[in-house]
Formats: C-alpha cells, sequence, structure tokens
C-alpha cells in the first residue's frame, strides 16, 4: 500500500475537525482530513432529501454559539469575507405555543419580549426577566472566553469565579436545575416552563442539576448574539471551512474511515486506513470522532493508562435524542397562536403545568415515546435560497429516546407510525398543515442517526451527555480536557470535548490553540 505523509492528520470532518484543520493549514502546516463516510461535514450538513432544490438539514439546522465565537466574530479564517459565509438573522428568536395555543414570544429585543411577557403573563414577570438578563449577562462575559479556547481546570476555574460577586453567583446558577433558576425569580409557571423548554434543546433535562448552566448563558446570549440561519443551509458553514482548507493546500478524503492509529515509543506516528493503507503523521493527529470510538477501537489498550478504558466507557449519554422530519412544504406553517409565532425563527410546544412538563422528560427516561411536544424551524422564512421559489422547506423534531420500552431494534418498524402523530401534533395547531401542503418527507429516527454518522453512538449528536460532571474542564475526562491525550502528538476535538455538542466551532478553535501552542506557532499572530 502507498504510504502519504502529512504534518497533520485529522480524523473525522465535522465541522470541528475542519475548524482545527483550517487553522492548521493557515499556519502552513500540510494538512489531511480523513472522513469514514461519503461526505464532508459530520452533523453539519445539507442535503436535498425531499426532491430537488429543496435545501434540508438532516442533523444541526440553528447555528447558535457559534455567532459568538472569534472564527465568525473577527473573521479569522475569512470565512465571511473570502468565502461568503452569510447568516440571516430572525427578529423573533422563537415562540412556545401550549396546548390551548397561548402563547410565549421571545424577541431579539429584550425589551419588547418584556412588553410581550407583561401583556401575556404579568408584569412582575416582564420586569424580572429584564433583571435576570441583565444579571446572567454578567456572567456570560465572563465565561465566554472559556466556550472558544481551553478551559481553566475545575478548580482554577471555580477560584476564578469565587474573586467576584458575579463569579460567585455564576457558580451558584452553575450548580442548580434550569427549574430551580427559575423558581428563584418568576412567579408564572408558563413563562417558566417556555423558558426552560428552549434551554433544553441542548437535549438535557432541565430538571437534571447543571442545567442551570444551559439556561443561564443561553438567555442572555441569544438576545446579544441572536440565532443564526446559514444562507444555502447548514452545510453552508462546512462548504466555506472546504474551500478555506483547499485553498491552504489542504487534503481532504472522504470513504477513509481510519482503523487504528499507530504508535510508537509512546507518541503517534500516524494512522491505518480501513482499506490497509498507512498514513504518516510528521507532527500531530488529531482525532474529531466520538471519545469512545478513539481509546476503545482505535488505540490499543496497552498505549493507555491502564484506568483510562473504563473511565471512558462509564462516560454517560443523554437519556433521549433526536427524531426528526425533514419536509419539503408548498406553504409554510400558519399557526393558530398568531402571526408573531408564524415568523419565528424556531417554534416550540410544551405543556402548560408544571407536573405535566416534569412527566415529559420522566417519561423519556424510562423509555417512552412523547409525539406531542414537538419543535419545528422553517428555515426558508429566512433564507428563501433552500427551496423553489414560493416553497419551504420544514424542520419537526422531537425528543426520543434511542433505548424505547418496545427496544431499540424496533425504531426501523415503528417510525412512521410516530412520525404521523408529531405530524399530527403539528396539523391540530396550524390552520393549514395536511397531506396537500407537506410534499414530501423524510424520517430519521435515533437509529438512522447512527447508521449516518458513526460518531453518534446510539444517536448521540452530542457524543456525550451534556452533565455537570463532564461539562468544561471535565469533559471528556477531568486529567483529559485540553485536548491532549496520553498518546503524544495526539490530540482532541469535537463534541467529546469542551464546549460539546451544537454548532460552536468552539473545541475546534480551542484545539487549534493547543496545537498551536504545542507546536511553537503564534496562534495570535495566526488570526491577526
Amino acid at each position: 500500500m502507498k504510504n502519504h505523509s502529512y504534518d497533520v492528520i485529522v480524523i473525522g470532518a465535522g465541522h470541528n475537525g475542519m475548524t482545527t484543520a483550517a487553522y492548521m493549514a493557515k499556519a502552513g502546516l500540510d494538512v489531511c482530513v480523513l472522513e469514514k463516510s461519503g461526505g464532508l461535514g459530520g452533523g453539519c450538513v445539507t442535503r436535498e432529501l425531499c426532491g430537488p432544490g429543496f435545501k434540508s438539514d438532516p442533523a444541526s439546522t440553528c447555528h447558535i454559539t457559534i455567532q459568538a465565537n472569534p472564527l465568525l466574530l473577527h473573521d479569522e479564517l475569512g470565512l465571511i469575507s473570502r468565502y461568503g459565509l452569510k447568516y440571516h438573522h430572525p427578529e423573533i428568536l422563537y415562540s412556545v405555543i401550549f396546548p390551548d395555543d397561548s402563547s410565549f414570544i421571545c424577541y431579539r429585543d429584550i425589551d419588547r419580549t418584556c412588553a410581550s411577557i407583561a401583556e401575556r403573563f404579568s408584569a412582575r414577570d416582564a420586569d424580572a426577566y429584564k433583571r435576570f438578563c441583565g444579571w446572567a449577562a454578567a456572567g456570560l462575559e465572563m465565561m465566554l472566553p472559556t466556550m472558544f479556547s481551553a478551559c481553566p481546570p475545575t478548580g482554577q476555574l471555580f477560584s476564578m469565579l469565587d474573586q467576584s460577586d458575579a463569579g460567585r453567583e455564576t457558580m451558584h446558577a452553575l450548580l442548580l436545575s434550569g427549574m430551580q433558576l427559575l423558581d428563584e425569580w418568576f412567579e408564572d409557571d408558563r413563562l417558566k416552563i417556555a423558558m426552560a423548554r428552549q434551554a433544553s434543546e441542548v437535549i438535557f433535562d432541565p430538571h437534571e442539576v447543571g442545567s442551570g448552566m444551559h439556561l443561564y448563558m443561553l438567555t442572555p446570549f441569544i438576545h446579544r448574539f441572536g440565532i443564526g440561519v446559514p444562507e444555502g443551509g447548514s452545510g453552508a458553514l462546512v462548504d466555506k471551512l472546504e474551500a478555506c482548507l483547499r485553498a491552504h493546500g489542504a487534503t481532504l478524503r472522504t470513504r477513509s474511515g481510519v482503523r487504528r492509529i499507530l504508535v510508537q515509543d509512546g507518541r503517534t506516528t500516524g494512522v491505518e486506513l480501513e482499506s490497509g493503507e498507512t498514513i504518516t503523521a510528521r507532527r500531530a493527529v488529531v482525532s474529531a470522532v466520538n471519545v469512545k470510538q478513539l481509546f476503545l477501537q482505535m488505540l490499543e489498550p496497552g498505549h493507555l493508562p491502564a484506568e483510562l478504558p473504563h473511565r471512558v466507557r462509564r462516560l454517560k449519554s443523554n437519556p433521549f435524542q433526536s427524531f426528526c422530519q425533514i419536509m419539503a412544504l408548498d406553504e409554510a406553517p400558519r399557526y393558530k397562536a398568531g402571526e408573531e409565532v408564524n415568523r419565528s425563527g424556531m417554534v416550540e410546544f410544551a405543556p402548560a403545568t408544571r407536573r405535566e412538563f416534569r412527566r415529559y422528560f420522566d417519561d423519556l427516561q424510562r423509555g417512552q415515546i412523547r409525539p406531542d411536544v414537538p419543535a419545528m424551524v422553517t428555515q426558508t422564512l429566512f433564507d428563501p435560497t433552500r427551496a423553489p421559489p414560493g416553497k419551504h422547506t420544514g424542520y419537526l423534531h422531537c425528543y426520543a429516546p434511542y433505548h424505547i420500552e418496545q427496544g431499540a431494534e424496533r425504531w426501523d418498524d415503528i417510525e412512521k407510525e410516530v412520525a404521523n402523530e408529531v405530524l399530527g401534533h403539528l396539523e391540530r395547531h396550524t390552520t393549514n398543515m395536511n397531506a396537500s401542503t407537506i410534499l414530501h418527507r423524510k424520517i430519521i429516527n435515533p437509529r438512522e442517526i447512527e447508521r449516518r454518522n458513526a460518531a453518534f453512538i446510539e444517536g448521540e449528536a452530542t457524543h456525550l451527555g451534556n452533565y455537570l460532571f463532564q461539562s468544561m474542564a471535565m469533559r471528556p475526562l477531568p486529567e483529559w480536557s485540553h485536548y491532549r491525550t496520553p498518546v503524544g502528538g495526539l490530540y482532541m476535538t469535537g463534541s467529546s470535548t469542551h464546549p460539546g455538542g451544537s454548532i460552536s466551532a468552539g473545541s475546534g478553535r480551542a484545539a487549534a490553540q493547543i496545537l498551536c501552542q504545542d507546536l511553537g506557532i503564534d496562534f495570535d499572530r495566526l488570526v491577526a
């Protein structure tokens, strides 16, 4: 077999792996990106799944966290100015519809949101919302730098936070559940449910201890940075990263799955592909795949600390995943809840009582399917390039456990029945969604998610659960949280590392910083 050699090999062409690769290529290194599947992007892709001209996102669709990343804010790789990446930002961020078609409307503008809260809930909660956003914004300002660079070790982070009142308030929020945090600020349960419903989109139960962190950070974040709808589809980000990589001379190979990472004298020397081909890495190998694939499949136990495989096996997944329907629509949904909901970036459904909201997540934990709390995104309201003139694309999803009561192997048999129940809920709350307006749909159940992406083990698009004990400098493990591994020259990026899942490019940029540090490259000069 032919033996190729590169400075840096990146395993996995998700958006984080490609981000790390792009920084390294810009630094003048000879970079090769290896992808097991037939296309680039991982969970950040766009495909014509519902007919010609209908550009659908089968995984991620809203780009939120990346809006604050210096990658975009300072255009560090030229993705915007040189390669044409463009985002649209809805003025109405999201809406939450209750069973009686009353709703919560969240605007990009905080004052408009407060006015809506005063009208729909109470003047007291409207005032509390504005104060909450100001309070949480102070913590967000402190934590933002840790989202796109290596997070300080947990003890150091908490010691830093303990130096100020704002920092101590941040610690308080991080250690609560989302619902506990909301109980401290608001009186109307429907408002609490609406805010918790949105925060749960990180695929995390807002009743879990530690979920307060997501709500605390997300609420001021979306008002400040908005929700990004990438023009051309979620995969547009990857397309621009690919253009950047090729412009800097990088090699990108699909259908090139890695069988094992080669190690000699405690240091990686390259990889062996599933085809038997070996590729040499002169300076580094970066894994963007699931940490369980990396340490349990691609590396021999003898190259690792004795206890590491056990610690990796015990890493926890989320108790529920995602069930999606990708749709081609003759027209955009018209909700009974009103015109403002029609123009929302995301429309979510939720129970109206605390008891039912808690029961919903408890049912998911028990492996039950709940089709009555979906969310809908109609991307073409903001980006008409994704569909033929006058038509629309829809992304309808709900949470669903991989391990259902009937057994995970039953998902393919029951997916259409479940999809029809979810769709029926949407139809009941709109005036126009029916068989005549839905031109085509593609169903993606949790097992299909796993089949589409080998890194999404058991349908887990975030690789690991978003628990507090697997977050920040404890992701994936406290001793290996700074993108390095026990093997010399071997690094990690992707959803298994901080800041976790979602489209943030956070770990992609942070891993590039660590690589630059270890390889003697001035990162600040690189991005200046």
